[in-house]
């Protein structure tokens, strides 16, 4: 229902990819991307569900940003 209206929050897929990473042995890469998540979640940008505006580029863009 909110497919191709950029409107999807992409922190479940990067929470996927930390613990991905984790599993893999990568401590430090979860834990950067763990940091990241903690940092945009408390900052913005914040999708709709999450009570803003921001699309789901401009989250993952802050994400990666963080990185």
């Amino acid at each position: 229902d909110i497919y191709g209206q950029n409107i999807a929050n992409p922190v479940a897929m990067v929470w996927s990819a930390a613990l991905m990473l984790q599993f893999l042995g990568e401590q430090a890469a979860h834990d950067a991307l763990l940091q990241a998540i903690e940092q945009v979640l408390a900052k913005g940008p914040r999708t709709p569900d999450l009570g803003g505006k921001a699309p789901t580029t401009e989250m993952g863009e802050a994400l990666a940003a963080l990185i």
